[in-house]
């Protein structure tokens, strides 16, 4: 292999995937030794702290945060912004995790940082558990410095599993949200409810306001009592999405679907908004973008003059991959995600 200063893409990939990857194999619950916020952040240090110049949005949940991420990605665009959006998993290349104005990261580029980024993980002290740097920490170091150096105007980042000791988690946003919660990564998070959003909810941060998408109605109560008391405890504003905006599916098919924004009873503008085929999830994507928009300062499709279209991909996510016969395409991983998909088809 050449030395590390010329990484091709290609050993720059094989390289990260001899890392540590917890997507493929997760640890035990008790494994949390596994998870060092600390030490990644005086890793970042090393590489000159690029998440430190980013205005970041930073999402968690259950079900919807990469739906949700990708329409507030594109809708900052729509507002003339620079937009990093960093996602996971990946469907179809790696790559597509990380982007700017919807564009993946380049493969030169790609290289590069990450050739910076396994040079500084040679240099870096053995640990005293002897456990190292994950592929995915490695992953969300690049996609820092990527965003750093195309110099964005935000960065939407979805935490890659759960939320407290996500690597993800190491930021410093301007808002935080919640999308859907519910049951997933039992083995790691908890078996119970109350315990996933205590850990999804671990991206709250002191005075740092956060809003709360649509939640299911079967949801335990206590989830949203365990959100609250974070919230309180950092001293954080939560809103409810659905307290504000309002999204009803006008009409959908195979080729898209048609969403009215408006606020509850009626009150105030409303929009007509287009985008991909989805459901019910997919609205409350919207809703909660809206309400992004408001919180962000910037201005919200209710209020614009013209229609918005949403057209970005969602790979995985009700993708329609052929009319003739009909084929959907959709990673739905738990039962919260399972029934909507099940409605929609």
């Amino acid at each position: 292999m050449p030395p590390s200063s010329s990484l091709t893409y290609r050993q720059a990939v094989a390289s990260l995937n001899r890392l540590i990857n917890y997507e493929r194999h997760p640890p035990g619950r008790a494994s949390t030794r596994a998870f060092h916020l600390a030490s990644f952040r005086r890793f970042l240090d090393r590489l000159g702290r690029p998440q430190r110049g980013l205005r970041i949005v930073h999402l968690a949940g259950t079900r919807g945060k990469g739906t949700t991420a990708t329409l507030l990605a594109e809708a900052l665009c729509h507002r003339g912004l620079r937009v990093g959006l960093y996602r996971s998993p990946h469907v179809d290349d790696l790559r597509e995790r990380i982007t700017v104005d919807g564009e993946w990261i380049p493969k030169a580029g790609f290289a590069r940082h990450a050739t910076r980024v396994l040079g500084a993980l040679r240099s870096e002290p053995v640990r005293v558990d002897g456990s190292y740097r994950t592929f995915f920490e490695a992953l969300t170091a690049i996609a820092l410095l990527h965003f750093a150096e195309q110099e964005v105007d935000w960065a939407v980042i979805e935490t890659g599993l759960g939320g407290r000791l996500d690597a993800t988690n190491v930021v410093r946003p301007e808002l935080t949200i919640l999308t859907a919660l519910g049951m997933d990564h039992a083995a790691l998070l908890g078996p119970r409810p109350e315990q996933i959003a205590r850990e999804k909810a671990g991206i709250i941060k002191r005075g740092i306001p956060c809003l709360i998408a649509p939640q299911p109605g079967d949801q335990p109560r206590g989830v949203m009592q365990v959100v609250r008391a974070r919230a309180r405890r950092v001293g954080a504003r939560l809103s409810l999405v659905n307290r504000q905006v309002t999204a009803t599916i006008v009409r959908r098919s195979v080729g898209g679907m048609t969403v009215q924004l408006a606020s509850p009873g009626g009150r105030g503008p409303c929009t007509w908004v287009r985008t991909l085929p989805g459901g019910e999830g997919l609205a409350s994507a919207l809703a909660t973008v809206e309400l992004a928009l408001e919180q962000m300062g910037l201005k919200p499709m209710r209020h614009s003059r013209r229609r918005e279209r949403f057209s970005w991909p969602l790979p995985g996510r009700l993708e329609i991959a052929g009319v003739r016969p009909l084929r959907v395409l959709d990673g739905a991983h738990c039962p919260l995600a399972a029934k909507p998909l099940a409605e929609a088809l």
